[in-house]
């Protein structure tokens, strides 16, 4: 026998935020054994693999965190940071313009040589 679509939703919504929230606060609270079954249940719904940046997302959350020499922020475990790195310069279609034309000149320049 299946499932209908409607008998396999679970009938609560949970917050994914509000979980990782509350398991950082009770991770603070809580002793050396209890931290490591915290920190499995958290790696396992998170699919984190690094044990110390868990670790670490947990203990920090809701502290300030120094940033630079006067700068600080409040460590949020649900919040996304910046995204580092430069703008793309170029479009999609431009990048693969441009390596195409790389792959006709390579291929001009093999035909040169083997001769």
């Amino acid at each position: 026998m299946e499932l209908k679509m409607f008998e396999r939703k679970p009938m609560v919504s949970i917050n994914s935020s509000q979980v990782y929230r509350e398991m950082s606060k009770e991770y603070q609270r809580s002793r050396k054994k209890e931290k490591t079954i915290i920190l499995d249940f958290f790696l396992k719904t998170t699919g984190l693999t690094s044990r110390n940046y868990a670790a670490r997302l947990l203990r920090l959350h809701g502290k300030s965190v120094r940033i630079g020499k006067k700068e600080y922020v409040k460590a949020d475990i649900v919040k996304q940071g910046k995204i580092s790195g430069r703008r793309k310069k170029y479009g999609k279609e431009v990048v693969e313009a441009l390596i195409q034309t790389m792959r006709d000149w390579c291929r001009e320049k093999s035909k040169i040589y083997k001769r």
